[in-house]
């Protein structure tokens, strides 16, 4: 066998071995099952027939079940927010007009490609180097092609990513009678040494507060919520 079909079979072995064994972009829970409303929230306001529902995925465990990373670590905090109306009257909730704080610090909001790049494609950026060593021996042989063939992965593995991130993001919305609306907003959480330390030693997240602003879409008040979140165990594991 010449040395020029030996290299072309080690590439196309080398690759194959690559699709098949490399990271992969998993999360076990799909839009469906996040928006379904069969979720138990961390805490629930309800004022004038509307009710909030928040539920945090800051906690290693659930973040990486709708996320696959960790994504609190990279300085994202995710809130789920389920919106239900028993009122006649139809409102609108900007995504703007979502606000959260920590410690009275208001934190700024990430959209969803920002809050993917941030949070869980960079667990795959820089990986298709590595994952050449996968390929064992034939990487000796057929490396360009496995390094190509890493590239292309990663960058197909990063858009499945962005668009996910993208899909749960809430974008905004009106609110009408037995009409459920739900969704992520994504915040971009201290990623300094120090704020990363006590999370660490802590197992916490505490004194976060979200507001809300409701907007008639006739004449009318707004509605203002003010919803304090229970701390939050980093290490609880995912019960729903």
């Amino acid at each position: 066998m010449s040395h020029h079909r030996r290299s072309k079979i080690a590439i196309f072995l080398a690759v194959t071995l690559l699709t098949c064994s490399c990271a992969r972009f998993q999360p076990t829970l799909d839009q469906q099952v996040l928006f379904g409303g069969t979720r138990i929230p961390s805490v629930a306001q309800t004022r004038e027939g509307i009710t909030v529902s928040i539920e945090e995925f800051a906690s290693a465990d659930k973040s990486k079940h709708a996320f696959d990373s960790d994504v609190i670590s990279s300085g994202v905090l995710p809130l789920l927010f389920r919106i239900d109306s028993k009122s006649d009257a139809i409102f609108k909730i900007p995504a703007g007009s979502i606000k959260a704080s920590l410690d009275n610090q208001p934190l700024a909001v990430l959209d969803g490609e920002t809050a993917a790049k941030q949070a869980a494609t960079r667990d795959y950026v820089g990986k298709a180097l590595g994952w050449t060593i996968l390929a064992g021996p034939f990487a000796i042989l057929a490396w360009p092609g496995t390094i190509v063939g890493s590239a292309v992965h990663t960058r197909n593995v990063n858009s499945r990513i962005v668009k996910h991130f993208e899909t749960l993001e809430f974008k905004g919305a009106m609110v009408r009678t037995n009409q459920p609306v739900s969704g992520f907003v994504y915040y971009q959480v201290p990623t300094d040494g120090k704020f990363l330390q006590s999370l660490a030693e802590s197992k916490t997240l505490q004194n976060l507060m979200v507001e809300i602003v409701a907007i008639p879409e006739l004449e009318g008040q707004n509605l203002n919520f003010n919803v304090p979140l229970p701390t939050i165990n980093l290490s609880a594991s995912a019960k729903n």
